[in-house]
């Protein structure tokens, strides 16, 4: 019952993300040393605290990236990835262009065409 308890404490939404190891070792090892509970559990409530602040941080993770790809999207700044899409197509069509005025007989060579 305690041990749900502090388990459900500890590691509530956003909190979970922010406790570090260190942190949770610390907690842990106050309740093993306060008697509230044994070395056996307070080991495995630490590894799965432990576990689920790494879930917890990682989900945060990809939310904020999220929402910024969302904030990007929206403010119509352009991403790194729609930048190098426009250089890959820039580049192609420079090719193309080459090649019909080679075709149409004109002096251009690769150089002039950036």
């Amino acid at each position: 019952m305690m041990r749900e308890m502090m388990q459900e404490v500890l590691l509530t939404g956003v909190g979970a993300a922010l406790w570090t190891k260190d942190m949770i070792e610390e907690r842990v090892r106050g309740l093993m040393n306060q008697g509230m509970i044994g070395r056996v559990e307070g080991e495995n409530l630490m590894n799965q605290m432990i576990h689920r602040a790494d879930v917890e941080r990682e989900r945060m993770k990809l939310r904020v990236t999220e929402e910024i790809q969302k904030g990007l999207k929206s403010s119509g700044i352009i991403t790194k990835s729609d930048f190098e899409e426009l250089k890959d197509e820039i580049k192609s069509l420079k090719s193309q262009v080459f090649i019909l005025e080679s075709k149409l007989g004109y002096e251009t060579t690769p150089d002039q065409q950036q």
